[in-house]
């Protein structure tokens, strides 16, 4: 699994009492626009974040679903290739973890890694945070100022209202207090204002576990594992969920077979 054996090697920022624009000078190069070629000549963006200093990314799942290809790009308009496939993903929770290469790039090159919050279990409401993304058709990245509005259950997400746009799946979200990442920004409401959703940090955490971090495997950018989650356990799970539900069907029409009769 990816735990602390994996994350131990990462630069991780300091942010303990930063202010606004501190915490955003500290955590900007840590945050990068994704463009995704898709096979049918399409292209998307969506934001990524490094957890890792070796390259270890996070962004939301439906970033990068049907990629064909995939670069980061930073403020500077620095380009780096991302690896062709995905360590693990949930699209129960929009969740993926992919990897930059950096095999091309001076060996002096690093970049900070963010740091994960424990959990989420403080948060209630009317807490401050921040959040860094790359907007589609924006050079630039956002950073913007909000509150936590709600915490809703099952499945748990953060609601929150810092202003995001198009393009700012995957982001990072801050506690304003320690500037540790607490969510990944995955949705906002298109009718009405700054009603944002975000994955709470404890499903990252989950994700990270279902990868073998001795040897993480890649898996290809279109492989299915829709509604579960992918990775080392996760592919035994959906194959197990499939066996259950041809067995739920075989059964179902036995039953009906019999009633025929």
């Amino acid at each position: 699994m990816i735990t602390s054996a994996l994350l131990s090697s990462a630069l991780f920022i300091n942010l303990t009492l930063l202010s606004g624009p501190e915490l955003k000078s500290q955590v900007d190069p840590s945050v990068f626009r994704l463009t995704v070629l898709h096979a049918n000549g399409e292209q998307s963006s969506g934001t990524g974040f490094l957890i890792s200093e070796s390259g270890l990314m996070v962004t939301n799942d439906h970033v990068i679903r049907d990629a064909a290809q995939m670069f980061a790009e930073d403020d500077e308009r620095s380009r780096i290739p991302v690896m062709p496939g995905f360590y693990a993903r949930s699209s129960v929770h929009d969740l993926a973890l992919i990897q930059l290469d950096f095999s091309k790039l001076d060996e002096r090159f690093t970049v900070p890694a963010l740091t994960l919050a424990t959990d989420t279990q403080r948060f209630n409401g009317g807490e401050d945070v921040y959040t860094l993304g790359h907007p589609a058709g924006v050079k630039i990245a956002q950073f913007t100022m909000g509150q936590i509005n709600a915490v809703e259950p099952n499945p748990r997400r953060l609601r929150f209202d810092a202003n995001i746009s198009r393009g700012s799946s995957g982001s990072p979200l801050f506690d304003r207090e320690n500037g540790e990442v607490i969510g990944v920004v995955t949705s906002f409401h298109t009718v009405g204002q700054e009603v944002n959703y975000a994955t709470p940090v404890e499903y990252l955490h989950q994700l990270l576990t279902t990868v073998d971090a001795s040897s993480p495997k890649l898996h290809p950018f279109r492989s299915g594992f829709a509604g579960g989650v992918a990775g080392i356990g996760g592919i035994a799970i959906n194959l197990i969920i499939s066996l259950l539900f041809f067995l739920a069907v075989a059964f179902g029409l036995k039953k009906l077979l019999r009633a025929a009769d």
